[in-house]
């Protein structure tokens, strides 16, 4: 064996305030030169064959320049200096290494292969890759720092785990934090046999408050960082943004920010880049908001740099956000045109959501069609009725119960306007299940509101409206569903809404299957006298009396054949109306997904690509779809093309073309869950959370690793780099009112303080006793 000795000054290392602890006197020593010092490296001598030499040139750059094959070595054109001290020549870099690198012969390749400069340069390469926690085992200063601080490191990173978790969760207070790690050390050293010992040193207490659990969030977040903006930049094919404003719990109103990326191995990952609260009205403040909360996270040139990248944008229909002159997306369009100055600017496609375009076509249709209007104005104090009485709620399972029908009761659902649709399917399906129910809840009282609703229950007409309403609204529910998932790009938009139109126009004149109008045409019993009973409760039979002269301003009753008319009618026009808007954008893009020859290259290239070379992207096309194999590519979904794609080295713009149409994924249903998580997060009890707090956790929640794929070492080492952190004993911790319940000195104390922002501890500012430090 040969040893070499590292003596580079270029490590790009960052470890700050190495301590010498061996005197117990603090003494900061310089890192570098500690590792200069301390690292020793056992290398196995390099072979001298041909063979092992050449398969050892993974870092070696072929490339061409003038007609010649030219080579680089990558690590020693980094690191000119190592390669300068172990040369022959001290004053001048090889060739090889140099920016133009030399001409490509073997023997020239195996020669520098062996030289001393090479392997030191590979060295100092792979250490420049190594975290915090795996330079710090390899020297022995490191190591010596480690074991000193052996004890903090091991309480610090189990606080770490606690907060990462809570993090992950959403639900768990920082109040109560120091309350849940006390409950946890307790639980594990519970022992059937032989005596526990309940008493716990007053220095133990010292980092268990909620500011130390923000403190070790803002820890968490800043060690991850780096990694994470370096992959949005760096191993991206293509971003969509998408970003929607909401108001939350304690009426701030924020705006929310996604980022989509396809990797450059085609897999789809989404980020989260910030939450913001405008200051501004309208579009401006959304705007401005939106890249503060990207600006904080990122930094105001990494922000740029993505801008560039981005090649879609994704919010709902309002007003603001689509104004031709002064909306988000204008706005947007010109910050990327800032972002870009002179290079050539890829287009930014805006798209609106699908899932707020099908929501607004049916609530457009419950408003024109008046018949369903008033139906819905019925069910709705109907719900309304059960839910704002707990009495009548329990009377009416007593019913089930009375009547064996437990099975055949649902709960009434709360009116939520937001999902009008979905509210409104989950009403008739409910209603009708346990129609039987509220029927016999109603028939034996005279009070006139029982009457109403009874005689509303009991009518055919209403009945069988409910019927076809709740076939329409099924198919369209499903369809609504599948406009929300995450496999959803724009051809497959246009798809699935042709075939809801095309399924709605079959309910003109063929039931759903298995839907409720076949259910009901089975069950209505016509007896002798021409009267009707359903599940042998007779109902009203229908009579619609007709007027001899029309009411110019009052609807007449309608029969139910022209009411489902309508309804179908108007809602495969409201469809197609705001479906219409991609109508152009669907032409160009739709044959070039298929790989079609009908593409045309040129439209696809102004759409999506303008700043990719479109003779570059003209023949890549041609000579994919000339392929022998192009059937088989066809038939794959789009994600799964760009993969394929991806692992060529020959079609790389028609792969970034395709990477950008699977980013724009039309619909903001994440953004939604993502205002969903966050009112999760910030729940009444924890009203005072400010927006930075919030971030942390979003941060962690969306963008992280699982728990047991996350090490924290790192984080350790990032906040004893910090600052001196001091073993003090907090001798009223045990009366802080979050340990209520836990300690007997917090008895009494056990109220509720919603200390979430996690100011600080004004306890730590009293009388300390200092025991020792730690570095």
């Amino acid at each position: 064996m040969k040893k070499w000795l590292y003596k580079s000054k270029n490590t790009d290392l960052n470890i700050d305030n190495l301590i010498n602890t061996t005197s117990g006197n603090s003494t900061t020593v310089n890192s570098l030169e500690c590792l200069d010092n301390t690292i020793n490296t056992e290398i196995s001598e390099i072979q001298l064959k041909n063979t092992t030499l050449v398969s050892d040139s993974s870092y070696i750059k072929h490339f061409h320049l003038k007609g010649k094959h030219l080579i680089r070595c990558e690590p020693c054109y980094a690191e000119q200096d190592i390669v300068k001290r172990y040369s022959n020549n001290k004053s001048k870099v090889p060739a090889i290494a140099q920016e133009y690198g030399t001409k490509y012969l073997l023997k020239v390749l195996n020669d520098h292969l062996s030289t001393t400069y090479h392997i030191e340069a590979i060295k100092a390469h792979k250490y420049k890759t190594l975290n915090i926690s795996e330079k710090m085992a390899i020297t022995p200063m490191g190591r010596a720092v480690n074991q000193a601080n052996d004890k903090l490191a091991r309480k610090i990173g189990c606080l770490m785990i606690h907060v990462y978790n809570d993090a992950k969760k959403l639900t768990l207070s920082a109040y109560f934090f120091p309350s849940r790690v006390i409950v946890s050390q307790k639980a594990s050293l519970f022992q059937l046999n032989g005596e526990v010992s309940n008493n716990i040193d007053d220095s133990e207490l010292q980092y268990l408050t909620p500011h130390t659990h923000r403190n070790l969030l803002e820890c968490i977040v800043e060690t991850y960082q780096s990694s994470f903006v370096e992959d949005i930049l760096n191993n991206s094919l293509a971003l969509s943004l998408r970003c929607d404003g909401s108001l939350d719990r304690t009426q701030i109103d924020k705006m929310y920010v996604l980022m989509k990326s396809i990797t450059l191995e085609g897999e789809e990952k989404l980020y989260f880049l910030g939450a913001e609260e405008p200051v501004e009205r309208g579009a401006k403040g959304m705007c401005d908001a939106l890249k503060t909360a990207c600006v904080k996270r990122l930094g105001n040139e990494n922000f740029n740099n993505i801008l560039k990248k981005t090649s879609s944008l994704v919010t709902d229909g309002a007003s603001s956000n689509v104004g031709q002159k002064s909306g988000l997306w204008t706005l947007l369009t010109n910050l990327k045109k800032t972002a870009c100055g002179t290079e050539v600017m890829s287009p930014l496609i805006t798209l609106w959501c699908a899932a707020h375009r099908s929501n607004l076509a049916w609530e457009s249709v419950s408003e024109l069609v008046p018949e369903v209007n008033l139906l819905f104005q019925k069910l709705v104090g109907l719900t309304t009725f059960f839910r704002r009485s707990g009495l009548r709620t329990r009377e009416l399972k007593n019913i089930a119960l009375e009547y064996n029908l437990k099975l055949k009761l649902l709960k009434l659902p709360k009116v939520f306007e937001v999902r009008w649709s979905q509210f409104l399917y989950t009403l008739l399906n409910n209603v009708l299940v346990s129609w039987s129910c509220l029927v016999n809840y109603f028939k034996n009282s005279s009070d006139k509101v029982y009457v109403g609703h009874f005689k509303f229950l009991t009518h055919e007409y209403n009945i069988r409206l409910m019927a076809v309403l709740a076939d329409v609204l099924y198919i369209f529910s499903r369809y609504q569903q599948q406009l929300q998932s995450d496999d959803l790009n724009v051809i497959s938009m246009d798809e699935k809404t042709m075939y809801i139109i095309n399924k709605i126009e079959m309910l003109k004149s063929t039931p759903l299957i298995g839907g409720w109008v076949e259910a009901l045409d089975k069950q209505v019993v016509i007896n002798q006298d021409g009267s009707l009973t359903l599940n042998s409760i007779s109902i009203k039979s229908i009579e619609i009396p007709r007027h001899k002269s029309h009411h110019k301003f009052v609807t007449q009753n309608r029969c139910l054949a022209a009411v489902k008319q309508e309804t179908v009618c108007s809602l495969q026009e409201f469809l197609t109306q705001r479906f219409s808007i991609d109508k152009n954008l669907l032409s160009i893009i739709k044959p070039f997904v298929e790989l079609s020859s009908v593409a045309c290259i040129k439209d696809i290239h102004n759409l999506i690509g303008a700043d990719i070379d479109l003779k570059e992207f003209s023949l890549e096309y041609d000579e994919l779809i000339s392929m022998e194999n192009i059937s088989k590519l066809r038939k794959m979904n789009l994600i799964k093309l760009v993969k394929t794609l991806c692992g060529s080295k020959y079609f790389p713009n028609v792969c970034t073309m395709l990477a950008r149409v699977a980013a724009a994924k039309p619909h903001s249903a994440d953004v939604e869950r993502l205002i969903s998580a966050s009112n999760l997060l910030k729940s009444p009890l924890r009203s005072t959370m400010n927006i930075e707090s919030e971030n942390l956790s979003l941060y962690v929640n969306y963008n992280m690793p699982p728990l047991y794929g996350w090490d924290p070492r790192d984080t350790v080492y990032h906040w004893m780099s910090k600052k001196k952190h001091r073993v003090l004993k907090r001798r009223k911790g045990k009366e802080q009112s979050y340990f209520g319940g836990v300690f007997l000195e917090a008895s009494g104390k056990n109220k509720f303080i919603d200390s979430d922002d996690s100011g600080e501890d004004t306890e730590d500012k009293k009388k300390k006793n200092f025991i020792c430090y730690y570095y």
